[in-house]
């Protein structure tokens, strides 16, 4: 029934004003070349779409790959895909919040669904599994601030979120709130998005990619009321049986 939202009334991320949404389960967002996915089309209705021209670095797009739904094969070696924006949040202070549903395959390092890139080759924004920190997620500026500080699990599926609020950064694994960090740190203005990985040139190494299936990717560009985080959790959950 998720796929049918409007005919029976239920709820779903168009209901509300979100900056990106990249959605795997919807065929008719994604371009496909031989198996790999070289364009994955936004659906917030701002046209962010994210794209690889290398062949190399594109995922795969597996069928039936949770729920019966399809999902975006990140590779954790070279894989990633790039949004050339750099308004999908408010610039610097603003407040936002990030939602993904996602099974994490790494092992050790820096597992990235979702980060900002600057010009110097550096990020602000960092959000994905972190086996190396012990911690679901969360890396400002070169700084750690860890949302979550428990466990990561190879082969899990995850849904996580992130919420920033008055420079209030609070985080939930699953629907459980986990830390808030007050700090100031902002996000940057970058010269592009990257969904699997850091950054690329000299400094690349394996553990600045994510190796993962990506389910779903989500974002809103000011900080969501209880209940709209609590039904985009609830979407996603119900949708990619992670109930």
């Amino acid at each position: 029934m998720w796929q049918f939202p409007a005919a029976y009334g239920l709820w779903s991320p168009a209901n509300i004003t979100t900056s990106l949404w990249m959605d795997a389960a919807d065929a008719s967002t994604v371009t496909v070349e031989s198996g790999a996915v070289s364009q994955w089309n936004d659906k917030s209705g701002n046209g962010r779409n994210a794209t690889q021209g290398t062949s190399a670095n594109r995922p795969l797009y597996t069928a039936a790959a949770q729920n019966s739904l399809s999902a975006l094969s990140f590779d954790g070696t070279n894989d990633r895909l790039d949004i050339d924006s750099t308004s999908i949040f408010t610039a610097n202070a603003g407040d936002f919040a990030l939602f993904a549903a996602y099974k994490s395959k790494f092992t050790s390092g820096l597992g990235t669904v979702f980060a900002n890139y600057i010009n110097n080759g550096n990020f602000t924004l960092y959000f994905g599994t972190s086996p190396a920190y012990a911690t679901p997620w969360g890396i400002y500026n070169a700084a750690t601030v860890d949302i979550d500080s428990g466990s990561h699990t190879t082969n899990k599926n995850y849904l996580i979120s992130l919420v920033r609020s008055s420079s209030n950064f609070t985080g939930w694994t699953d629907g459980n709130q986990k830390n808030t960090v007050s700090n100031g740190i902002n996000v940057g203005v970058p010269s592009k998005w990257r969904i699997g990985a850091l950054f690329e040139g000299a400094g690349d190494a394996g553990s600045t990619f994510g190796f993962m299936d990506l389910y779903e990717l989500i974002t809103i560009n000011s900080a969501p009321s209880t209940l709209d985080r609590q039904k985009l959790e609830g979407y996603l959950a119900h949708k990619w049986s992670l109930t």
